[in-house]
C-alpha cells in the first residue's frame, strides 16, 4: 500500500511554532482518503507523527520544501478501522492519475507543494460534495441591488435554471430592476419573507405559473435584508423583523421541504480592523458587529448555522465585502457620490474619509454565489472578496477625476456613530477550495463603468434622490 503524506503550511517568515500544518493521507491502491488531520503548529507535528505511524504500511514517503521536511519512520502499519472512520472517499482513476503526476519530484519545490495541495483539496471536495445543479431557485430580495444582479447573471450564464423572485419592493427594491430577464426564467411574487403562509405557498405550487413547465423549488438564495447602517441607527425594528424573523421563516420552510439554503451575509458581522494592521477577516474571525444592522445579520448567520447543526439543513453562507455596480440605491456611498455630481450637488464625505472598504464588483459577487451554491461544502462559510481595499477619500477623489471634477470638490460632514475603520477580506478558502477567482479586478475601470450606468439611467435614480438627500441632511450627513 502506497501512502502519501502531504505536509502543507503557510511559509511566512515567522517562527515555526506559529506555522499551521495539516496532513492529508491518500491510499492510491484502494482509492480512498484515509484521513485529513489539522495538526496545528510545528511542535505538535512531532507528537502527531507517532499517531500517524499506526495508520500507514511499509512505504516511507517524504515531502519537503525549503523550510521543513516531513518523513515517516517505518515500517509502520495501516489501521483499516481508523481509515473507515475518517470519511473515506472514492477518488476517480483520472483524479488519481493527476495526483500521481503532481507527486513526482516534489523535494524542495514550494510551487509543486502548493499545486499538490490545491489538487488534493479539489479532489476531496468534489468527492464529498458532488456538484449541485439547481433547477428552480427561490431568490429572496431579488429586486434589490445584489439580488437583481444575481437574477440577471444566472439568466445569462445558466438559462436552464428558473427563478422565483420574492420581494417586498421596499424603497430599495424595484420591479423594473428585473426588466430584460427572459420570462421563461422568471416568476415574480410581490410579498414579504416574514409572511410564513405566503412563503409556504411557494413550495406548494400555488404561485407557479405552470406546475408542468416549472420544476419545484430546490434551492433558496437569501438576499432579502434591510442593509443600511444609518437607517438601523435611527430605527432597528425593520432590521430585526426582516433580517432575523424573515430568515427564521425561510429556514423553517427549507427544513420542511428539504431545500438547499444559501445565506447572503456581510463582512460587517466581524466588526472592523485597525487601519495600520495587515490582518484580514477569515472564516475563523470572531463575530463583533458594530451596528444594529450588522448585529441583525450576525443573528441571521447564527440561525442558519443552528438549522444546519440541529436539523441537518443543507446550508452554506457567504460573507462578502462592499459591492458596487448597477441598480444600487442612491443612499449607498458610491452611487451617492456619482448622483450628487450628476445632479449638481457637492459630494459629501463622512469625517476625514480614512475608513477603508474592500470593494468588489457585483458581477464577481454573483459568480462567487453560484460557485458556492453549486459546489460549496454543506455547512460551510466562504468569504468573498477581490483585494480591493481603498479608503473613502481616495474613492471619492477617483470618482471626481473620472467625472472631470477637481479632486477636492467635496464637503466633509459628520461621521456616523460607531463607524467601522477598516474591512478586508481573505478569500483564500473560496479560491483554493472551489477555484473561484474575481474577474473584474481593475477598480478604476469598474468605477468608470458604474458612472456610465448611472449617467445613462437618470430616470431610474432621480425619483429617489431628493428624499434621500433630505434624510441625510437631517442626520447631519
Amino acid at each position: 500500500d502506497k501512502v502519501c503524506v502531504l505536509s502543507s503550511f503557510r511559509h511566512a517568515r515567522i517562527p515555526f511554532h506559529k506555522v499551521n500544518i495539516s496532513i492529508i493521507m491518500f491510499d492510491f491502491r484502494e482509492n480512498i482518503l484515509l484521513t485529513q488531520l489539522q495538526i496545528g503548529n510545528l511542535p505538535r507535528l512531532t507528537r502527531k507523527l507517532d499517531t500517524i505511524q499506526d495508520q500507514t504500511t511499509d512505504s516511507r514517503q517524504c515531502m519537503a520544501c525549503s523550510y521543513i521536511s516531513v518523513s515517516l519512520p517505518g515500517p509502520v502499519r495501516r489501521h483499516k478501522d481508523r481509515a473507515q472512520n475518517n470519511a473515506t472517499t472514492n477518488i476517480s482513476p483520472r483524479t488519481q492519475a493527476n495526483l500521481r503526476l503532481r507527486l513526482v519530484d516534489m523535494s524542495n519545490s514550494e510551487q509543486a507543494l502548493d499545486s499538490t495541495n490545491e489538487a488534493v483539496n479539489k479532489a476531496s471536495n468534489e468527492a464529498t460534495n458532488p456538484s449541485f445543479a439547481p433547477q428552480h431557485i427561490l431568490v429572496t430580495g431579488g429586486a434589490g441591488f445584489i439580488g437583481a444582479n444575481f437574477v440577471h447573471w444566472v439568466a445569462r450564464n445558466h438559462p436552464q435554471a428558473h427563478m422565483t423572485v420574492l420581494d417586498a419592493l421596499t424603497y430599495a427594491g424595484k420591479r423594473e430592476n428585473l426588466d430584460g430577464v427572459p420570462a421563461a426564467n422568471l416568476t415574480f411574487v410581490h410579498g414579504n419573507i416574514c409572511d410564513a403562509e405566503l412563503v409556504e405557498s411557494l413550495f406548494s405550487g400555488l404561485n407557479q405559473r405552470s406546475a408542468a413547465a416549472v420544476p419545484p423549488i430546490d434551492a433558496i438564495v437569501h438576499f432579502a435584508a434591510e442593509s443600511h447602517n444609518d437607517n438601523s441607527i435611527l430605527d432597528a425594528s425593520p432590521f430585526l423583523n426582516t433580517n432575523v424573523t424573515g430568515t427564521y421563516v425561510l429556514l423553517e420552510a427549507a427544513r420542511r421541504h428539504d431545500i438547499r439554503f444559501h445565506d447572503i451575509s456581510t463582512d460587517e458581522v466581524y466588526g472592523d480592523l485597525a487601519l495600520d494592521e495587515q490582518r484580514k477577516f477569515t472564516e475563523l474571525s470572531p463575530y463583533k458587529p458594530s451596528s444594529p444592522y450588522s448585529a441583525s445579520k450576525a443573528a441571521s448567520d447564527h440561525l442558519v448555522r443552528a438549522w444546519h447543526r440541529t436539523h441537518g439543513l443543507k446550508t452554506t453562507i457567504s460573507n462578502c465585502s462592499n459591492n458596487y455596480g448597477p441598480y444600487q440605491h442612491v443612499e449607498k456611498f458610491i452611487p451617492r457620490q456619482i448622483t450628487n455630481i450628476l445632479a449638481g450637488i457637492r459630494p459629501k464625505l463622512y469625517g476625514q474619509g480614512l475608513a477603508v472598504r474592500d470593494w468588489i464588483s457585483v458581477e464577481d459577487h454573483c459568480s462567487a454565489i453560484w460557485t458556492i451554491l453549486t459546489r460549496g461544502r454543506i455547512g460551510e462559510t466562504y468569504l468573498v472578496g477581490a483585494n480591493g481595499e481603498y479608503n473613502n477619500i481616495d474613492v471619492l477623489r477617483m470618482i471626481l477625476k473620472l467625472m472631470g471634477r477637481d479632486a477636492n470638490d467635496f464637503d466633509h460632514v459628520n461621521d456616523r456613530p460607531g463607524g467601522d475603520k477598516r474591512y478586508a477580506i481573505d478569500a483564500t478558502k473560496l479560491q483554493t477550495e472551489l477555484g473561484w477567482v474575481p474577474k473584474y479586478t481593475d477598480f478604476k475601470e469598474g468605477l468608470a463603468a458604474t458612472i456610465d450606468w448611472y449617467r445613462a439611467h437618470e430616470s431610474w435614480w432621480m425619483p429617489d434622490k431628493a428624499g434621500t438627500e433630505e434624510k441625510y441632511r437631517k442626520q447631519g450627513h
